[in-house]
C-alpha cells in the first residue's frame, strides 16, 4: 500500500481538514458497534472465534468463565498498546472502500496483499484463510448461563434470540459494525495486520453478535507467545473505533496516513493516569456526563455552554415588558395556546398516573388540615368542606387555563395568620367577618389584575436564587414543623376520652411512613430487580407507602385518628361583600388588601420561578402573567363564595415537578440516563383537584387513612424538597472540615470564608422570616419576603460579581461544574499551540514486524503538537553532569549496548537503578511543590504556590484560599511529551553544590546561550524573577471582612493548612496570633511528611519580556534548605524551572503539573536520584509513559477529579524484573495452614506448642489493651454479653424448674470468661451460651423427671465426661482437623448464629405483647383480667402504651447504633470526633435510649439482675455430687450423651476460632486452637461440678469483638486510604467484660434502668452487622439482581453465574436444614449436622472444579483477592 506524506500541521488540524471534505452516501458516518473476537483453540475441538468484548460506547467484557457480560466501564488502555496500534496501521495493510459480499472475499483480498516469502508460503496462506473463515461463537448463545440447558435446544435458541433482541434495542437505528479479529497462531512466524473499510457495509452472516452490517474489519494475527499483547491492541482498536472523532475519520479517510492522523489526534486528547497513583485493574464506572467532542471536529464549534456569566437572571421573552396594557398576558396566551391540546395528550402515561396518586394524597392532607385549623380560627365560618371545595374549584380552573399547569395551588401559613387576625378584629368591632373578608379578597383580586395589566411580573427577574432558596427553605421547614406539630396535637386524641396505645402507634405510623417513602423512592437506584420494576416502585413510592400503612393500621386495629371532613349548615355559598357592615368598610378593606396582594404576588411568582428554572428544560414556555391572572380571578370567586384563598404552593409544586422528570432511555450500555426535561401536561393537576372535589362522595374509603400517615407524607415532602436547595448544602459546610468538603464548583473559585458569610446572611434572613411568621406581626410577612430582594442587592457591596455568579444563580451545580471545565478547556484551545517535530528514532514494535529501514524512516517524523514518546531513539544523547546540555549535541550512552541492539526504556531504567548508591544518591520520599509567577496590579511579582504533592495532587483552589481534596492527578499526553522535550533539549544540571537560590539562578543562567533574543538585561530580569518571594497557601493576607467560621474547622484547627485566624475572622487579633496559627498549620502538615523527606520545587510561569523559553532541571547535592522556597521546612533536592513568553501560561502550568507528578512516582524518583545525565532522565520519562493508564477522550470528562483508590499496586516490579509481586499465584484451594494446625505426633504436642507460642506475648496482651478503643469495645460488649447471659439463665430456669437460673448463669459466665481471657490461646474469642445447649438441657431435665433421676447429678456426669473427651481431643491434636473446615462450613454456621440472634431479638420483642396487650377497636373490656409473660409486670395491673413504646425503643436502638457506627465515614466533624463516636456507637446508643426511656416514663420492662449472691433454689448448693441419689450405672451411661455434647462443643468452639483467626484479620501473636479447647474443657468440668451452665465460643459475639478492635493506619500522605493493619490483640477487654459481669449483682441499682427492648435492639444490630462480612449473603443477593447490576466481585469474573447460584443454593439448603433441626425436637443431633457440613463440602468437589472452588470457597477477603488476581494476570503477562 502506498504511503502518503502528511501535509504540514498538527494532527488536530489534519483531522479537521479530513472531516471538512464533502460526504458521499457511502461515507456518511454512522454509530458503530465494535466487537472483539479472539481465536480460541480447545482440546479435541476445532479453533473458533470467541467474542471477548464489545463496545457501543463503553467496554463490556465477556467474563472469563462467567458466561456473562461485565458491567460497562471506561476502557482503560495502555499507551504501549496504542503506539503499537498506530504502528500496525502505519505499516500494515489498509484496504479502503472494498466491495465484498462475504468474509471469504475479504480474506482473499487481505491475503493477496501479503508478500510471498519463505516465512509465508502458500500453505501458510491457506491455513490463515481457513482460520479467518472459522465459526464465530458469541456470548448471547450461552443459554447454559441461565441454568436452562437441560430444557433442550428449543429453549436454548429462544434464549439466544431473546438476549439478542434485548441488546438490539440498545443499538440505534442505522448503526453499523466494526469487527476486530486478533489471535496467535502457532504456525505463523510474522504478524499479519489489516484494516478494511467495506463500501457498502455488508451483513456478514455469523460474524457479529447482532444482525447489523459490517463496515470496518481489523485483523491482527501473529506468532504464539504474545496473545495478551494482541488482545490489548485489539481492545485499543475497538475503543478508538467508538471514539466519535476517529470514527468520522475512519469513514472519510482516503489512505492510511489519514487513519494515522486520526490516531495521533486521539492520543493528543487522552487523559493519562500515573502508574503510582492508580490501579489499572480497577474498572472505572462511566461518568454521568462526557464533554461534547464537536470542538475536536471543528475549531469554531460552540461549546455546550457560553462563558461563565457574572450573574444569571431570569431572562427570556416572557419577562420582557411590552409597554401596553395586558401585553404580557396576551403574549402568554398566544405562547401557550398551541400547546393546549398536547398538554392533555402528554398526560396519558404511567408516570402521570403515579404522580397523580402521590400528589392527591399529598394535597388532600394539607387541604383538610388547613380547613380544620381555619375552622378553629373562625369558629367554623370557613372549615374543611369549604377548603375542599375551594381547592377543587381553584385547582381545576388553574390546571385548565394557567400558563404553567405544573404549579400546584395550596394554602399557606401566612394566609392562616391573616385570617385569624381578621376574624379577631371583626369579633371585637362586631363586623361581619365573611363580608369584610369578601371585600378584601375582591380588592386583592383587582390589585393583582392591575399588576397583570402593567406587566409587573417582569420584576421577577430581580428574584435570584438567594431569594428563592430562602423562601423555599422556609416553606419546607413549615411543612416539617407543621407535620411534627400536627402529629403531636390533634392527631393523637387531644379531644375526647383517653385511648391507650394510640399515641405511640401514631408515632410508629408517622416515622414508618417517612422512612418507607424515602426507601421506596430511592429504590430506583438500587441493584435489585429489573429496571422497569424499580422505576415503577419509585414512581408509586408514596402511594404504595400509604396503601401499606393503611393496611397495617387496619390489621393492627388501633383506633388511630383518621382523615375527617366536618361541615357547617348555617351559611350559604354566596357572601354579600357589604352585608351588615357599614359602607366605608368597602374602602377600608383596601389597606389590608395591599399586604395581601404583596403576599399573593411574591408567593405565586417565587414558586413559578422555581418551577420554571432553566435546569428543568421546559419546552412549552411559561406564563407568569397568565398564572397571576388566573390566581386573581379565582381569588375573587373564592372571596365571594366564602372559600379559602389559594396560591402556588412551593413544596407541592417542587414535588410535582420532581415526580414528572423524564430521563432518556440509555442508547448504549453504561451511558447514564440524561435528564430530558419535565413531562409538561395538565392532566395530573386536573385529576388531583377534580378528585379532591369528589372526595366528599367517597368518604367511606378516605376514612381509613390515618392522619399520622398523611403527616408522615408531609414530613417526607418537606425533607425531600430540601435536598435540591443549595443553601442547605452550604449550611452543612459549617460542620465539615475543609478536607472532607464536597468538590462543589463554588468552593474552587470562592474563598470558604465568603461562602460561609453568604450562607450566614441567608440563614439570618430565614430565621427572621420564621420569627415573623410565628409572631403576632405575621401580617407584615409579605413585606419581609419582598425585603429579601433588597438584601440581595445590598450584598453587591460585600461580594464581587464573579463570586456572586458562583453562589447565586439559576444554573444547577453539576451543569455549572461541567461548563466551567469546558470553558477552561476552551480558553486553552484558543491559544495557538506550538508544534515540535519528533526526534527520529527506531519505532518500538513489540509485535516484531520486519520492515525495510527506508520504510521505517519515512514514518518517524510526524506532527503531534509536541515531541511524541511513541518511538524510541536509536541513539541516546548524554553528557557529564553539571555541564551544559545543548540541543543536538552528541553524547555517549551510559547503558550497555551491542551492535544492532537497543534496550527498552524499562531495561534502561532497571540498569540505572542497579548502579551502586553513594550517600548523596540514596532515594528519599519527595514532597513536590508547584509555584507559578503571579503579577498583581500595583504589586511586585511573586511566586504563588498553586499545587502540592506528597503522593496525590492537592490544588490551591482559585480564590478558595484552601487546599482541594487529594486526587489522582490526571495529566494530558501532550504535556508529558512537552515535558520530555524540555528535559531532552533544556538545561540539565546534576549534583550541583549550591547553598542559596541565588547561586542556583546564576548556574542556570550561565548555561543559557547569549543571543539577540536573550541579552544581559534580560538575563538580569530573569534572575530577579527567580529570586522573588514565594507566597504559600498557609500565608494569608489580612482581610477585614468579618466572616463566619466553620465549626468543624474550629474543632480541627490543626487539620487544615489554611491559617485558622484568617478563616475564623480573627485577623484583628494581630500578627502574633496569625504567625502562631500559620506555624501550627505548617506543623500539622509536617506530621504527614515522612522522616528524611526532601523537596522537589517546580517553578513555571510566563514573562512578557521573554522571546524564547528557559528550561532547567537541577539536582542539588547535598540537598539544601532554601529559606522561603518550600511550604514546609525541608531541604530541596530537585528544582525544575520553565519560564516562557506570554500567552501560554496554561501550557506551562500543565507541564509543571506533569513534572511534579512524575517526581512523586516511585520509579522516576529513584531514576532522578541516580541519573548520570539527561538521557537517563529521558529514559525515566519514557518508562513512566510505558506504564501509564490512558482514558479515551469520548468516554471520560477530564475535569472530574478521581478520588485516590484504596490500594495501589506495588511498583517494585518496574524496578526489578525478577521482583516478586505482592501475592503469589492464585492457589487452587486455600486451607488453614500454619504451624498451629500441624500434627506433632506426641501427646499434648499441639498444646505444648500453643503455650510456647503464646507465652512471650502474655504481658504485651495487657499492655496493648490500654487504649480508648479497648474501653469502647469493653463498654459495648459488656452490654451486649449481659443480656444473653441473663436471658439464657431465665430460659434455663424455666426449663429446669429453677435448678439453674440467672444467678448460676451470671456466675458461670463470669468464671469461665475470666479464666478463658487470662489463659486461652485466642483471648479475642468471647464465650457465651448457645441455643443447642439450651435444647439439650430441656431434653435432659425432661428425661430425669420421667425416670426420677437427679438432674444436676446426671448433668455433672455428662459434663465431666464431655470435659474428659475434649481433653483427649487436645491430647491427640484433633484440632488439626480444623484445616478441613472451609469458608463453606464457616459461613453456614456463622449465618445460622446470626439468624438466631435476629430471630430471637424479634421473638423476644413479640413476646412482650403477651405481657403488655394492645388496646384495639375501643373494646375496653378486653383490657381487664391478669396478664402473664416472661419479661416484666407479669402479675401487675394492665399498663397501657408499653408494647408500642418497646417497639420504638427496639427499632430506634438498631437504627441509632447503625447510624453512629457508620458515622466514622461521614464528612462531618473532625476525624477524632467521628472515630470516637463510631467506637462508642453502641454504648452511646444504650445511654441515649436509657435517658429517653427515663424521660418519657413509660414502665417498659427492665433488665433483671439477681440481688443476692446465692443459688436460685434453696435445696441446692455450689457443689454437685456427680453420683448423688442416682444409680452407679448412670455414670457410665452418661458417656453416650457426652459424645454428642463433645461434638457440639468441638465444632462450635473451633468454627468460631477459625473465623476469629482468619488470615485477613492479620493477627500477629498467633493462635492456639489446642489451648483454647483445653481451657473450655477445664471450665466445662468446673461448671458441671458447680451446677453452672456450660459456655463455649459465641460466634456472633466473637465476630463483633474482633470488628470493634480493628486497627487502621494513620495516612502518611493526604489522600492515601487508611490501610487495615490488623486487630488489637489483647486480653483486657474480655477480662473486664466477664469480671464486671460477675460484679453485676452489686450494682443492680444502675442496671435496673436498662430497658430490655434496648438490649434486644443491640441483639438485632449485632446479628445484622455480623451478616455484612459473610460472602454467602452477598451471593444470596445475586438471585435478585439483573446481571448488569451485579457488583464486580472477583468470582463473578471467573466462575459461571449458574455455578455461583448452584453453590449458593447448596449452602442455603444446608442452612435451612440446620435451622429446621435446631428448632425441632431432634435438636439433640444438631452437632452431627454441623459436622456433616464438612462432608457435604467434600462431596462438592464432584460438581465444581478446583479453580471454581478456589474463588467461591476460601479464606481470602474479596478485595485482597481481586487485587491479587489482577497482579497474577500481570505476572503471567510479564513472564
Amino acid at each position: 500500500m502506498g504511503l502518503c506524506l502528511l501535509p504540514p500541521g498538527s494532527p488536530s488540524q489534519r483531522v479537521q481538514f479530513i472531516l471538512r471534505t464533502k460526504e458521499d452516501e457511502q461515507h456518511v458516518p454512522h454509530r458503530l458497534f465494535s466487537e472483539l473476537d479472539e481465536i480460541c483453540v480447545k482440546e479435541g475441538q476445532d479453533a473458533e472465534w470467541k467474542e471477548t468484548a464489545r463496545w457501543l460506547k463503553f467496554e463490556e467484557d465477556a467474563e472469563d468463565g462467567g458466561e456473562r457480560w461485565s458491567k460497562p466501564y471506561v476502557g482503560t488502555l495502555s499507551l504501549h498498546s496504542l503506539s503499537e496500534l498506530r504502528s500496525c496501521i502505519s505499516n500494515g495493510t489498509v484496504l479502503l472502500d472494498v466491495c465484498a459480499n462475504s468474509i471469504e472475499e475479504i480474506a482473499d483480498m487481505i491475503l493477496a496483499q501479503q508478500e510471498q516469502s519463505t516465512e509465508f508460503d502458500e500453505h501458510m496462506r491457506a491455513q490463515v484463510r481457513e482460520v479467518l473463515l472459522r465459526k464465530h461463537h458469541h456470548q448471547n448463545c450461552a443459554a447454559e448461563r441461565c441454568g436452562l440447558c437441560f430444557w433442550g435446544n428449543c429453549l436454548k435458541i429462544a434464549c439466544c434470540a431473546q438476549a439478542e433482541l434485548h441488546f438490539m434495542k440498545k443499538i440505534p437505528t442505522g448503526a453499523e459494525a466494526s469487527n476486530v479479529l486478533v489471535g496467535e497462531l502457532d504456525f505463523l512466524h510474522q504478524p499479519i495486520m489489516a484494516f478494511v473499510r467495506l463500501s457498502p457495509a455488508v451483513l456478514l452472516s455469523g460474524m457479529t453478535e447482532v444482525p447489523i452490517p459490517t463496515r470496518f474489519l481489523f485483523v491482527l494475527l501473529g506468532p504464539e507467545g504474545k496473545g495478551h499483547q494482541y488482545h490489548e491492541i485489539g481492545r485499543s482498536m475497538a475503543t478508538i473505533m467508538t471514539d466519535e472523532v476517529f470514527r468520522d475519520v475512519a469513514y472519510k479517510a482516503k489512505n492510511g496516513a489519514d487513519l494515522v492522523a486520526g490516531v495521533d489526534e486521539f492520543l493528543d486528547q487522552v487523559t493519562v493516569l500515573p502508574p503510582g497513583e492508580w490501579d489499572p485493574s480497577i474498572r472505572i464506572e462511566p461518568p454521568k456526563n462526557v464533554p461534547s467532542q464537536e470542538k475536536r471536529k471543528m475549531p469554531g464549534a460552540l461549546d455546550d455552554s457560553a462563558s461563565h456569566s457574572t450573574l444569571e437572571k431570569h431572562g427570556g421573552p416572557e419577562l420582557q415588558r411590552t409597554g401596553r396594557l395586558f401585553g404580557g398576558l396576551t403574549r402568554d396566551v398566544k405562547r401557550k395556546a398551541p400547546w393546549f391540546w398536547s398538554d392533555f395528550r402528554d398526560g396519558l402515561s404511567l408516570q402521570c398516573l403515579a404522580s397523580f396518586l402521590f400528589l392527591y394524597c399529598a394535597c388532600m392532607s394539607p387541604v383538610i388540615t388547613f380547613g380544620g385549623l381555619l375552622g378553629e380560627a373562625t369558629n367554623g365560618h370557613i372549615s374543611a368542606m369549604e377548603s375542599l371545595l375551594g381547592a377543587s374549584m381553584a385547582g381545576v380552573v388553574y390546571s385548565l387555563f394557567a400558563g404553567q399547569p405544573l404549579t400546584i395551588l395550596g394554602s399557606t401559613g401566612p394566609v392562616l395568620v391573616f385570617e385569624k387576625i381578621l376574624y379577631k378584629f371583626c369579633k371585637e368591632y362586631t363586623l361581619s367577618y365573611l363580608s369584610l373578608r369578601a371585600c378584601i379578597g375582591l380588592w386583592t383580586a383587582f390589585l393583582c389584575i392591575v399588576l397583570v395589566a402593567t406587566d409587573a411580573s417582569c420584576l421577577v427577574c430581580y428574584v435570584t436564587r438567594f431569594t428563592e432558596e430562602a423562601f423555599a427553605s422556609l416553606i419546607c421547614i413549615i411543612f416539617i414543623y407543621e407535620a411534627l406539630e400536627e402529629f403531636q396535637g390533634p392527631a393523637c386524641g387531644r379531644d375526647g376520652p383517653y385511648t391507650p396505645d394510640v399515641f405511640f402507634w401514631c408515632c410508629i405510623l408517622f416515622f414508618a411512613t417517612f422512612a418507607l417513602s424515602s426507601f421506596l423512592k430511592k429504590f430506583k437506584t438500587s441493584r435489585y430487580f429489573p429496571t422497569r420494576v424499580r422505576s415503577t416502585v419509585s414512581d408509586f413510592a408514596v402511594f404504595l407507602t400509604i396503601v401499606i400503612m393503611v393496611l397495617l393500621d387496619f390489621v393492627v386495629g388501633i383506633p388511630s385518628p383518621k382523615l375527617h371532613q366536618p361541615t357547617r349548615d348555617d351559611r350559604g355559598w354566596f357572601i354579600n361583600p357589604i352585608g351588615p357592615n357599614p359602607w366605608w368598610t368597602v374602602l377600608a378593606a383596601l389597606i389590608p388588601a395591599l399586604l395581601c396582594t404583596i403576599l399573593i404576588f411574591m408567593d405565586q411568582q417565587i414558586s413559578a420561578v422555581i418551577v420554571n428554572r432553566k435546569e428543568h428544560k421546559l419546552k412549552k414556555g411559561c406564563g407568569y402573567h397568565l398564572d397571576l391572572f388566573m390566581v386573581a380571578v379565582m381569588l375573587g370567586v373564592c372571596s365571594v363564595m366564602g372559600l379559602p384563598w389559594f396560591v402556588a404552593a412551593t413544596v407541592l409544586s417542587i414535588t410535582h415537578v420532581n415526580s414528572l422528570k423524564v430521563e432518556s432511555d440509555c442508547s448504549a450500555p453504561g451511558e447514564q440516563p440524561k435528564f430530558l426535561g419535565i413531562r409538561e401536561q395538565r392532566v395530573t393537576g386536573l385529576l388531583i383537584f377534580a378528585l379532591m372535589g369528589c372526595s366528599v362522595f367517597f368518604t367511606s374509603v378516605l376514612k381509613f387513612i390515618p392522619m399520622p400517615v398523611l403527616y408522615g407524607v408531609f414530613l417526607y415532602m418537606g425533607v425531600s424538597s430540601l435536598r435540591g436547595i443549595q443553601f442547605f448544602d452550604r449550611l452543612k459546610l459549617f460542620w465539615m472540615p475543609a478536607k472532607h468538603q464536597p468538590d462543589f464548583i463554588y468552593l474552587r473559585h470562592v474563598p470558604l470564608r465568603k461562602v460561609h458569610f453568604f450562607t450566614a446572611i441567608q440563614l439570618i434572613c430565614l430565621v427572621l422570616l420564621w420569627t415573623i411568621k410565628v409572631s403576632r406581626a405575621a401580617i407584615i410577612f409579605p413585606l419581609m419576603v419582598l425585603a429579601l430582594v433588597f438584601v440581595r442587592k445590598a450584598m453587591d457591596l460585600c461580594f464581587s460579581k464573579r463570586e456572586l455568579s458562583f453562589l447565586d444563580d439559576l444554573m444547577p451545580e453539576r451543569k455549572k461544574k461541567l461548563d466551567d471545565g469546558r470553558n477552561e478547556a476552551g480558553e486553552e484551545e484558543e491559544r495557538h499551540d506550538e508544534e515540535a517535530v519528533i526526534d527520529r528514532g527506531r519505532t518500538s514494535n513489540t509485535v516484531s514486524i520486519r520492515y525495510e529501514k527506508e520504510e521505517l524512516e519515512g514514518h518517524r517524523t510526524l506532527y503531534v503538537g509536541a515531541q511524541m514518546p511513541l518511538v524510541r531513539q536509536s541513539h541516546r544523547h548524554h553528557r557529564r553532569h553539571g555541564q551544559k546540555h545543548r540541543k543536538g549535541e552528541p553524547e555517549k550512552d551510559s547503558a550497555p549496548t551491542e551492535q544492532g541492539y537497543h534496550c527498552s526504556p524499562s531495561q534502561r531504567v532497571q540498569f540505572i537503578l542497579r548502579t551502586k548508591e553513594d550517600e548523596q544518591h540514596v532515594p528519599h520520599r519527595l514532597f513536590s511543590e508547584l509555584d507559578e509567577i503571579c503579577v498583581k496590579e500595583g504589586q511586585d511579582a511573586e511566586w504563588k504556590e498553586t499545587a502540592r504533592w506528597l503522593k496525590f495532587e492537592e490544588d490551591a483552589e482559585d480564590g478558595g484560599e484552601r487546599w482541594s481534596k487529594p486526587y489522582v492527578g490526571t495529566l494530558s499526553l501532550h504535556s508529558l511529551s512537552e515535558l520530555r522535550s524540555c528535559i531532552s533539549n533544556g538545561t540539565v544540571l546534576l549534583d550541583v553544590c549550591a547553598n542559596s537560590i541565588e547561586e542556583i539562578a546564576d548556574m542556570i543562567l550561565a548555561q543559557q546561550e547569549q543571543s539577540t533574543e536573550f541579552d544581559e538585561h534580560m538575563r538580569a530580569q530573569v534572575r530577579e524573577v527567580l529570586l522573588r518571594k514565594h507566597h504559600h497557601q498557609n500565608e494569608k493576607t489580612t482581610n477585614l471582612l468579618p466572616v463566619v467560621c466553620s465549626f468543624a474547622d474550629v474543632s480541627e484547627r490543626q487539620s487544615d493548612l489554611h491559617c485558622a485566624a484568617e478563616r475564623c475572622g480573627l485577623c484583628f487579633w494581630g500578627n502574633c496570633l496569625k504567625i502562631a496559627c500559620c506555624a501550627q498549620a505548617e506543623l500539622h502538615f509536617m506530621k504527614k511528611i515522612p522522616t528524611g523527606a526532601e523537596a522537589s520545587n517546580v517553578l513555571v510561569g510566563e514573562l512578557d519580556f521573554l522571546h524564547q523559553p528557559i528550561m532547567a532541571f537541577v539536582r542539588l547535592s547535598p540537598a539544601v534548605l532554601l529559606s522561603g522556597m518550600t511550604e514546609v521546612p525541608i531541604p530541596t533536592r530537585f528544582l525544575f524551572v520553565l519560564l516562557g513568553p506570554e500567552g501560554k501560561g496554561h501550557q506551562y502550568h500543565e507541564i509543571g503539573r506533569s513534572m511534579a507528578t512524575i517526581m512523586t512516582d516511585e520509579v522516576f524518583r529513584d531514576v532522578a536520584y541516580k541519573a548520570k545525565n539527561g538521557a537517563d532522565l529521558v529514559a525515566g520519562v519514557d518508562e513512566f509513559l510505558d506504564q501509564v493508564t490512558v482514558l479515551p477522550p469520548g468516554e471520560w470528562d477530564p475535569s472530574i477529579r478521581i478520588e485516590p483508590p484504596k490500594n495501589v499496586p506495588s511498583q517494585e516490579k518496574r524496578k526489578m524484573p525478577g521482583a516478586l509481586d505482592d501475592s503469589a499465584s492464585h492457589s487452587t484451594l486455600e486451607k488453614h495452614g500454619g504451624p498451629e494446625l500441624q500434627r506433632t505426633g506426641r501427646l499434648f504436642g499441639g498444646l505444648t506448642l500453643d503455650v510456647k507460642r503464646k507465652a512471650p506475648w502474655f504481658w504485651s496482651d495487657f499492655r496493648d489493651g490500654l487504649s480508648l478503643q479497648c474501653l469502647a469495645s469493653f463498654l459495648f460488649l459488656y452490654c451486649a454479653c449481659m443480656s444473653p447471659v441473663i436471658t439464657f439463665g431465665g430460659l434455663l430456669g424455666e426449663a429446669t424448674n429453677g435448678h439453674i437460673s440467672a444467678m448460676e448463669s451470671l456466675l458461670g459466665a463470669s468464671m469461665a470468661g475470666v479464666v478463658y481471657s487470662l489463659f486461652a490461646g485466642q483471648p479475642l474469642t468471647i464465650l457465651g451460651s448457645t441455643g443447642p445447649v439450651l435444647v439439650f438441657e430441656k431434653i435432659l431435665y425432661k428425661f430425669c423427671k420421667e425416670y426420677t433421676l437427679s438432674y444436676l447429678s446426671l448433668r455433672a456426669c455428662i459434663g465431666l465426661w464431655t470435659a474428659f473427651l475434649c481433653i483427649v481431643l487436645v491430647a491427640t491434636d484433633a484440632s488439626c482437623l480444623v484445616c478441613y473446615v472451609t469458608r463453606f462450613t464457616e459461613e453456614a454456621f456463622a449465618s445460622l448464629i446470626c439468624i438466631i440472634f435476629i430471630y430471637e431479638a424479634l421473638e423476644k420483642l413479640s413476646h412482650l405483647r403477651d405481657t403488655y396487650p394492645v388496646h384495639t377497636h375501643s373494646k375496653l373490656d378486653f383490657l381487664t383480667g391478669e396478664f402473664q409473660g416472661p419479661a416484666c409486670g407479669r402479675d401487675g395491673p394492665y399498663t397501657p402504651d408499653v408494647f408500642f413504646w418497646c417497639c420504638i425503643l427496639f427499632f430506634a436502638t438498631f437504627a441509632l447504633s447503625s447510624f453512629l457506627k457508620k458515622f466514622k465515614t461521614s464528612r462531618y466533624f473532625p476525624t477524632r470526633v467521628r472515630s470516637t463516636v463510631s467506637d462508642f456507637a453502641v454504648f452511646l446508643t444504650i445511654v441515649i435510649m436509657v435517658l429517653l426511656d427515663f424521660v418519657v416514663g413509660i414502665p417498659s420492662p427492665k433488665l433483671h439482675v439477681p440481688h443476692a449472691f446465692k443459688p436460685t433454689r434453696d435445696d441446692r448448693g455450689w457443689f454437685i455430687n456427680p453420683i448423688g441419689p442416682n444409680p452407679w450405672w448412670t455414670v457410665l451411661a452418661a458417656l453416650v450423651p457426652a459424645l454428642l455434647c463433645t461434638i457440639l462443643i468441638f465444632m462450635d468452639q473451633q468454627i468460631s476460632a477459625v473465623i476469629v483467626n482468619r488470615k485477613e484479620h492479620k493477627l500477629k501473636k498467633g493462635c492456639g486452637y489446642h489451648l483454647d479447647l483445653f481451657m473450655v474443657a477445664v471450665m466445662l468440668g468446673v461448671c458441671s461440678v458447680m451446677g453452672l451452665p456450660w459456655f463455649v465460643a459465641a460466634t456472633v459475639l466473637s465476630i463483633t469483638h474482633v470488628n470493634s478492635l480493628k486497627v487502621e493506619s494513620d495516612c502518611s500522605a493526604p489522600g492515601e486510604q487508611p490501610k487495615f493493619l490488623g486487630i488489637r490483640e489483647q486480653r483486657v477487654t474480655g477480662l473486664l467484660i466477664f469480671a464486671l459481669m460477675g460484679c453485676s449483682v452489686f450494682f443492680t441499682s444502675v442496671l435496673k434502668f436498662i430497658p430490655m427492648p434496648v438490649l434486644y435492639g443491640v441483639f438485632l444490630y449485632m446479628g445484622v452487622s455480623s451478616l455484612r462480612g459473610i460472602q454467602f449473603f452477598d451471593r444470596l443477593k445475586l438471585f435478585w439482581m439483573p446481571a448488569k447490576h451485579q457488583p464486580d466481585f472477583i468470582y463473578l469474573r471467573h466462575v459461571p453465574l449458574r455455578k455461583v447460584h448452584f453453590f449458593t443454593a447448596i449452602q442455603l439448603i444446608c442452612l435451612v436444614l440446620l435451622w429446621t433441626i435446631k428448632v425441632s425436637r431432634a435438636a439433640i443431633i444438631f452437632p452431627l449436622m454441623v459436622l456433616a457440613l464438612v462432608f457435604v463440602r467434600k462431596a462438592m468437589d464432584l460438581c465444581f472444579s478446583k479453580r471454581e472452588l478456589s474463588f467461591l470457597d476460601d479464606l481470602m477477603p474479596e478485595r485482597k483477592k481481586k487485587l491479587d488476581d489482577g497482579r497474577n494476570e500481570a505476572g503471567e503477562e510479564e513472564e
